[in-house]
């Protein structure tokens, strides 16, 4: 995973106020955390809702120090990686 695809991920995954089901809807219409953050309101209002909208329209002035930390523990040793949604070694459900 690149930086800007972790970057992304992040993003979407500790965006506050966005749901679960919200999210997942997202990347089911738009693919990819890269895509979904780089369409606008009105796309996220379409598939997820005004909250949705909402969620990802407000900036979130603790992502920085947070995105920060969580880069910081995974360059902190090798074995650590972030599997994402979709991934092929992402687990299967129960």
């Amino acid at each position: 995973m690149t930086a800007q695809e972790f970057e992304a991920w992040f993003g979407l995954a500790h965006a506050p106020g966005l749901s679960r089901s919200a999210a997942r809807a997202l990347l089911q219409a738009f693919g990819s955390p890269e895509a979904v953050l780089g369409v606008g309101p009105a796309q996220w209002q379409a598939v997820a809702g005004l909250e949705a909208s909402r969620a990802l329209s407000q900036p979130d002035p603790a992502a920085k120090p947070r995105l920060a930390h969580a880069r910081a523990w995974l360059a902190g040793h090798p074995l650590r990686q972030v599997v994402a949604l979709g991934d092929e070694a992402y687990p299967e459900p129960l």
